[in-house]
């Protein structure tokens, strides 16, 4: 299983950011909509696996339910089949995500 292509959009979840931007978060990332484009904010990847456990595999896809913008920078996303996440813009631009419910995983570039 291969990470979605860099012009996929694919969407799970739409929050209001005010009355003319809509902001949606799915397996491909976070993008913001207004009236006239789709505008990708951070990409996502590595969020389909295929997990060898000894005698089982386990496909796993990643699909955020829940969005949050907790402030310009900074939002709670959850997901389908768990996960709670804390995605931040830090001060050089780059973008960082931080797993609030597994803590030994911590926080990854993405």
């Amino acid at each position: 299983m291969e990470a979605p292509p860099a012009d996929a959009f694919a969407i799970s979840c739409v929050s209001a950011k005010n009355k003319d931007i809509v902001q949606c978060v799915g397996e491909s990332g976070l993008f913001s909509i207004d009236h006239e484009a789709i505008t990708p904010l951070v990409r996502f990847r590595n969020t389909v696996q295929l997990i060898n456990t000894g005698k089982f595999q386990s496909h796993f896809t990643w699909t955020p339910t829940h969005i949050l913008p907790l402030n310009e920078n900074t939002y709670f996303i959850g997901g389908h089949w768990g996960g709670c996440y804390l995605l931040k813009k830090g001060k050089t631009g780059a973008w960082a995500i931080e797993s609030l419910d597994d803590i030994p995983a911590g926080r990854k570039d993405i």
